[in-house]
C-alpha cells in the first residue's frame, strides 16, 4: 500500500510569470532539489508551500485532506529565507535567538548546535552569511517541522563555504523530515535524492548523472543510540 504524502499541490500556479502550473507530492523523509534561473521565481513557490502566500490557481492538500487556506501550512512547514536574520539588528544575539529562556543558550548548548560560543553574543547582523544559516538551521530544530524549506541560502554564501552548509544542514535534519532544497546552482544540489528543473512547461526530472560535482552524503542527525543514518541513495 502507498504511503499518503504529506503534502500535495495540484494544479498549482504560484507567479503570473510561471505560466504552467505544478504538481508535485512531498513524502516524509523526501530530499528533493528544486533548481531554477530568476525566471523560474523559486522564492514564490516556496512561500506558497510555506503557506506565507496564497496560491493564483490550484489546490494544496495536507495528508489528503484538502485545505481551505494555504496559512494552515505554517504550524508544520518552515522557510529558510535565502539571506536569514539580515534585517536584525541591534538587540538579538545569536545565544537570545536559540535559547530565549532568561540567560540564554550555555556555552555547551552552543557548541552541541554548532554555534561557537565566541560569536554567539554577537548581534545576528553582524554574523556572516554562514553563521547566520548556521542559526537558521539549529534554531529551527527546537521545533523541527514536518517539511523544511530552503530559499537558495547558496546564494549568500561563497562556493568555497557550500559544503560546510551541506553538512550542517545534514547535521541539524533528521531523517523523517522532508526536506525541499531551492537553488539557481546545480551544484547545490548535489546531495538531494531527486532534482527537478522549474522550467516554463513545468517541473522536468534531472538525471544524476547530470549533476555537477562529487556527490557528498547528506546525513541525518544522530539518533539517541548514537547511530547515523545516511539519507543519501
Amino acid at each position: 500500500m502507498a504511503r499518503q504524502p504529506l503534502l500535495t499541490v495540484t494544479g498549482l500556479r504560484y507567479s503570473v510569470d510561471a505560466p504552467h502550473p505544478i504538481s508535485l507530492a512531498l513524502n516524509a523523509g523526501d530530499r528533493i532539489g528544486l533548481l531554477g534561473n530568476d525566471e523560474a521565481h523559486l522564492s514564490a513557490f516556496l512561500q506558497v508551500l510555506a503557506g506565507l502566500r496564497a496560491p493564483l490557481a490550484g489546490h494544496l492538500m495536507w495528508r489528503g485532506k484538502r485545505l481551505r487556506r494555504v496559512n494552515q501550512l505554517r504550524r508544520h512547514v518552515r522557510l529558510v529565507w535565502r539571506n536569514p536574520y539580515v534585517l536584525f539588528g541591534g538587540q538579538l544575539s545569536a545565544r537570545d535567538l536559540l535559547f530565549s529562556r532568561r540567560g540564554g543558550a550555555t556555552d555547551e548548548e552552543l557548541r552541541a548546535g554548532g554555534m561557537p560560543s565566541a560569536v554567539a553574543d554577537f548581534d545576528l547582523q553582524a554574523l556572516s552569511g554562514v553563521q547566520r544559516i548556521r542559526v537558521a538551521l539549529v534554531h529551527l530544530q527546537q521545533r523541527p517541522p514536518d517539511i523544511l524549506l530552503i530559499d537558495d541560502i547558496f546564494q549568500s554564501i561563497i562556493p568555497e563555504a557550500w559544503d560546510e552548509i551541506l553538512q550542517i544542514l545534514g547535521a541539524t535534519t533528521s531523517a523523517s523530515t522532508t526536506l525541499v532544497v531551492a537553488s539557481r546552482q546545480a551544484a547545490a544540489l548535489r546531495t538531494m535524492r531527486t532534482v527537478y528543473r522549474m522550467t516554463e512547461t513545468g517541473l522536468m526530472p534531472v538525471p544524476r548523472e547530470a549533476m555537477p560535482g562529487r556527490t557528498l552524503p547528506l546525513r541525518a542527525r544522530c539518533t539517541d543510540q548514537g547511530a547515523e543514518r545516511g539519507s543519501h541513495s
